[in-house]
């Protein structure tokens, strides 16, 4: 969920290498097969870049039935949040506090609070009830480009491309702002996160390096970089779940697996050309997901650190999610195609379109039953699985 703008901005380099070639291979506009969407929300006047899924409400229709609905954030290049409910498309609030383009879009643990952050460097903090703003986050210099919440806190820490990293704790009742800390000695941070029990911040950067920091010190505990690491920029990581492992992907096509307790390398995993999209641990079979502009979804198996299967997507890759509790991968493409994958088989079970440009951001429900993604042809849509 941290890395969409970074996406965004490693697909356009892509293509400004080759315009007449990526013309070609890249259209400015799909014509879909059909429309496989529950829910198509086009309030946003402009190319979406981030979403996510909030906490379920019961609403009622005209015939006072009872209608289960979620609430969604997205957020993009109009400068605006939007806080909506799914399938019904009803605008809830309107959040508006930036000056340039919505890069990141982000519920708390609770989901009763939503973070924005900008290419103006800037991250608010809205009640999801009312649609006030409680809190205007200002240090960082340059565009936020990932942004991740306290897995049990209402603790935020933001990456910018100025190569620092804040953290910050909200008080929503009081509305007041305590600065932990600020992480500084990275280039232009692209990435990065909480580890899952939120006892460190792990950071991508544009010069191939991992840091890996303590909350408290504002110090690097460990740090990934050098010949045998990435050789470009860092487009995406994710940690293991319940351990002490790094997965990271590149610009450069590599893909790297990484301890931070024992600071070392574990695996390298090269079987891309082109740059590695999105990654993101199975929640079972003890396999790694990854994605790529090179039109591959690989599964890797982390017992041998063997590529297991390679499953072709329609183009190019560019984010990848492994929904909890089912055996499954959803990968996005840059034609707008979602598909979902059984890794069990390797087969694709499901096949969803909708969209008529680029998808930017994808979220996924915690059972793995709603999808939404966010695009350039500025809308967002909404998928059930089952």
């Amino acid at each position: 969920n941290n890395n969409n703008n970074n996406n965004n901005n490693n697909n356009n380099n892509n293509n400004n290498n080759d315009e007449e070639e990526d013309d070609e291979e890249y259209p400015d506009e799909f014509t879909p097969e059909r429309e496989d969407a529950i829910c198509s929300f086009v309030d946003h006047n402009d190319e979406i870049y981030c979403v996510d899924i909030g906490k379920e409400i019961v609403t009622q229709n005209v015939n006072n039935e009872d209608i289960n609905q979620r609430i969604i954030a997205s957020g993009g290049a109009d400068e605006r949040g939007l806080l909506w409910l799914a399938p019904s498309g009803t605008l809830l609030h309107t959040l508006s506090g930036h000056s340039e383009s919505i890069s990141q879009i982000k519920f708390n643990f609770k989901k009763d609070l939503v973070a924005t952050g900008s290419l103006d460097g800037v991250v608010c903090v809205w009640d999801v009830d009312n649609g006030e703003l409680i809190s205007k986050l200002e240090g960082p210099s340059d565009s936020i480009e990932f942004m991740d919440w306290h897995p049990k806190g209402n603790a935020i820490v933001v990456g910018s491309s100025d190569g620092t990293s804040w953290l910050w704790f909200i008080n929503p009742k009081s509305k007041k702002v305590n600065c932990l800390n600020v992480f500084s000695g990275a280039n232009n941070v692209t990435c990065g996160c909480f580890t899952p029990n939120g006892k460190n911040i792990i950071t991508g950067s544009d010069d191939g390096m991992v840091k890996v920091w303590n909350p408290k010190t504002g110090q690097a505990d460990c740090t990934f970089s050098g010949n045998n690491f990435h050789e470009q920029a860092i487009t995406c990581l994710v940690p293991g779940k319940a351990s002490s492992v790094i997965a990271s992907g590149s610009v450069d096509g590599s893909l790297k697996l990484s301890n931070y307790k024992s600071k070392s390398i574990l695996a390298d995993f090269d079987s891309h050309t082109d740059s590695v999209e999105g990654i993101d641990f199975t929640s079972s079979l003890s396999l790694l997901a990854s994605g790529s502009l090179d039109g591959n979804v690989n599964l890797f198996d982390l017992n041998t650190s063997q590529l297991r299967a390679s499953l072709k997507h329609d183009q190019g890759v560019v984010s990848v999610k492994c929904p909890s509790q089912q055996p499954l991968v959803y990968s996005a493409s840059n034609i707008g195609v979602i598909r979902i994958w059984d890794i069990r088989n390797h087969e694709c079970i499901k096949t969803l379109q909708g969209h008529r440009k680029q998808i930017n951001g994808l979220a996924i429900s915690e059972n793995g039953e709603i999808i939404a993604s966010a695009s350039d042809d500025k809308s967002v849509r909404i998928f059930v699985t089952n």
